[in-house]
């Protein structure tokens, strides 16, 4: 298995034990609720959108936006 296959299972598998803990679908940094919509792409994320572009502030600069928008704004606008 490939060290990113492994991460992944241990993602899905990290998800899986939130369920019976009843904290799946919280965002472990602010303890609000992460959107339906982003559980649906993602269904292991531990971080909502706005804490996940917290914790990598180069995400934004690396796709060329340094105006302080984020992608999701971009891409909301049609830019991607």
């Amino acid at each position: 298995m490939r060290q990113t296959d492994g991460r992944l299972l241990k993602a899905i598998e990290d998800a899986l034990a939130r369920i019976p803990a009843e904290t799946f679908g919280v965002c472990e940094a602010c303890k609000r609720p992460i959107a339906k919509v982003r559980l649906e792409a993602v269904p292991w994320t531990r971080l909502c959108r706005n804490c996940k572009e917290r914790e990598h502030p180069d995400w934004n600069r690396m796709r060329g936006l340094s105006n302080g928008h984020s992608y999701w704004w971009a891409r909301d606008a049609g830019w991607y």
